[in-house]
């Protein structure tokens, strides 16, 4: 999946990160808070038909609501 997500984006990824993160305990923070967080929130998720996820999100880039569709990967451990 990994490999699938860098060859559609080869120009890597983009992260909305608002402020500077200027030593390691502020940035082990950030990630703390993140972890235990959904990669989707639910009230985002629009429809689930067992295979695809449709979701919303805001680009911070340009304020516009955008629309996506997403094959859904899961994994039980």
């Amino acid at each position: 999946m990994i490999n699938d997500l860098y060859k559609r984006y080869p120009n890597g990824f983009y992260v909305h990160a608002e402020t500077k993160m200027d030593s390691a305990k502020k940035a082990a923070e950030y990630i703390g808070r993140h972890l235990a967080r959904p990669a989707i929130v639910e009230y985002r998720i629009i429809k689930y038909d067992g295979q695809v996820v449709k979701f919303w999100y805001e680009d911070h880039t340009t304020g516009e609501v955008v629309e996506r569709f997403s094959a859904f990967f899961m994994t039980l451990y």
